[in-house]
């Protein structure tokens, strides 16, 4: 047999249905639960097997399996990050709420396979806008003037603002996170895709601050998130601690963080 258990699907009936040899197949590609018998893929043990190797095995187990709890619980919790099996568990699970919040720790997305009334759950939808693949047109409209679940979406995508109520596009740490966190497109006129700041109100979209975090570069950006975490980890503003900072940047190769007044600095 190919060492991924694949080959399986080209096996007689005989040895599809052949346990000993499913169990081996299972525990090297989850997978090939889909090439076994259809006895076989009624066995417990064996589709337990196939799902915590692979997760993506969930979608060729029975029914009975899908709204078995420890075995959907296995296959959201270890997904791939960024990838979802809730849309295979049964209607009864998603509705259950361990089930749901671990599904969203994985992927945001996977909030649009919950149920109903799970989809409109603060808890988890803080927790699907804390995660990649959903954003807050995904959530309910009340929820979108909710300054925690905003904080965490324009936290994890900036262009979050777009979709928050005008209430908090007027809130400037709100903007602010916002700003910290979208990628730079001034410098690429083909994207198309706008910064986060032309979201937020008229006011804060002048402001000279938020200006400047929203014309900064990726790499800029970065750098003054580095230089900002060392401050706060030194905390007070003394004479000695300009030249510390500097310093750590040059030493970890961020010296465009420096002004160019002080990058003609010599240090040793």
């Amino acid at each position: 047999m190919r060492q991924d258990g694949w080959a399986l699907i080209h096996a007689s009936e005989e040895l599809k249905n052949d346990r000993e040899l499913a169990l081996t197949a299972v525990s090297q590609r989850g997978r090939a639960l889909y090439c076994i018998s259809e006895e076989l893929k009624h066995d417990r043990e064996i589709v337990l097997t196939a799902v915590t190797k692979e997760p993506y095995a969930l979608m060729y187990a029975p029914e009975v399996f899908r709204n078995d709890r420890e075995i959907v619980l296995i296959a959201v919790t270890n997904a791939p990050y960024g990838t979802s099996q809730l849309l295979c568990a049964s209607l009864e699970l998603r509705n259950d709420r361990e089930v749901v919040l671990a599904a969203m720790r994985q992927n945001g997305a996977a909030l649009r396979d919950a149920s109903e009334e799970l989809q409109n759950d603060r808890e988890i939808v803080l927790a699907a806008v804390s995660n990649v693949g959903t954003t807050l047109e995904d959530v309910l409209e009340e929820l979108q003037n909710d300054r925690e679940i905003v904080l965490a979406a324009v936290t994890n995508n900036g262009h979050g603002l777009r979709s928050a109520s005008e209430e908090l596009k007027n809130d400037p740490m709100v903007v602010l996170a916002a700003a910290k966190h979208t990628e730079c497109y001034e410098n690429r006129p083909y994207c198309g895709r706008p910064h986060s700041l032309r979201f937020a109100s008229e006011k804060l979209q002048q402001d000279a601050f938020l200006k400047g975090w929203a014309s900064l570069s990726d790499k800029g950006r970065r750098n003054r998130r580095a230089r900002e975490a060392f401050l706060r980890k030194h905390g007070e503003r003394k004479a000695k601690l300009k030249a510390q900072v500097d310093l750590w940047l040059i030493r970890h190769g961020k010296v465009d963080a420096l002004s160019a007044k002080r990058q003609r600095v010599r240090y040793v």
